[in-house]
């Protein structure tokens, strides 16, 4: 592979770190809410849980 290629390359797999990370995270909190009723108990929870 050519040596200007190689920041392509860990620029694609930073892309696809992130999007995981971003589709990964809320729906676990979203599973974890369920356990911890400060996430949808607190008074504006429904800015983040639509329940």
């Amino acid at each position: 592979m050519p040596k200007h290629l190689h920041w392509f390359k860990w620029e694609a797999y930073s892309t696809w770190i992130t999007g995981a990370l971003l589709l990964t995270l809320p729906v676990l909190f979203i599973m974890l809410s369920n356990h911890y009723p400060i996430t949808y108990g607190h008074q504006y929870g429904w800015l983040i849980l639509k329940r």
